[in-house]
């Protein structure tokens, strides 16, 4: 009855968060694309230790952090949210006392030499007591990459840029910043003033002409949270 309460809550979950941030595209040299979202399985007893798996990713990921994320009772997309933790290499947690009554989700980053992206593990059922649980894998329906938090705090957002060639400019966005409870940036998206727009953290772009040009930065976290930045960029 709880495994059918928790898919049912879960499908909710998903539906309210689908839209907040696309998955970027797995092209060559773009960030890790999530492909089968993670999953976390156990037994959801106070006390039992769940296990997060990385889910299947293109783009060849070199690296993973996980974060546990503790849902004020039910995971729902207006309710608050308490990262346990910070992200860390470890997939795996403990249950303590101050789960028990509360569904649990996780984030799951994969880095390459491109970027990084943040996928979202669907909820656990509600932790009970100890010796009240039973050992069932979450549902996997759908790949996120997004969630929400009821106290919102924007990411950083920073870029340089240089003369690669004649009108053709170089501009790299790495130095911004996710704020936690955020892990990570999911989307770097650039306005370059006449009328093109490109994504990606790192980014060249060819001008018609030269002249001036007020260049825009927007970086969107994995909680759906944005900030932008603009500089005059003269080109040549």
């Amino acid at each position: 009855m709880r495994s059918r309460r928790s898919a049912v809550l879960g499908r909710s979950l998903v539906a309210g968060l689908a839209a907040l941030v696309v998955v970027p595209a797995a092209l060559a040299g773009a960030a890790p694309a999530n492909t089968v979202p993670p999953a976390i399985t156990g037994t959801f007893d106070v006390g039992k230790t769940i296990t997060v798996s990385s889910g299947t990713w293109s783009g060849s990921p070199t690296s993973y952090l996980y974060q546990f994320v503790r849902c004020a009772a039910i995971c729902n997309p207006t309710g608050g949210y308490t990262p346990i933790a910070a992200a860390s290499s470890t997939a795996t947690y403990k249950l303590t006392v101050a789960d028990a009554g509360h569904q649990l989700y996780a984030l799951v980053q994969a880095t390459n030499s491109s970027g990084n992206t943040v996928a979202t593990a669907f909820p656990t059922p509600i932790v009970a007591a100890a010796n009240g649980g039973s050992t069932t894998a979450a549902n996997t329906t759908t790949a996120q990459t997004t969630t929400t938090t009821s106290k919102p705090v924007p990411p950083k957002a920073v870029f340089t840029f240089s003369r690669k060639s004649a009108l053709t400019e170089s501009f790299n966005a790495t130095a911004s910043l996710a704020k936690r409870p955020a892990l990570g940036l999911g989307r770097y998206n650039w306005s370059y003033g006449d009328g093109k727009t490109d994504t990606g953290s790192k980014v060249v772009h060819k001008f018609a002409k030269a002249g001036t040009y007020t260049v825009k930065l927007t970086v969107i976290d994995n909680l759906g949270h944005s900030a932008s930045v603009k500089h005059a960029v003269h080109v040549r």
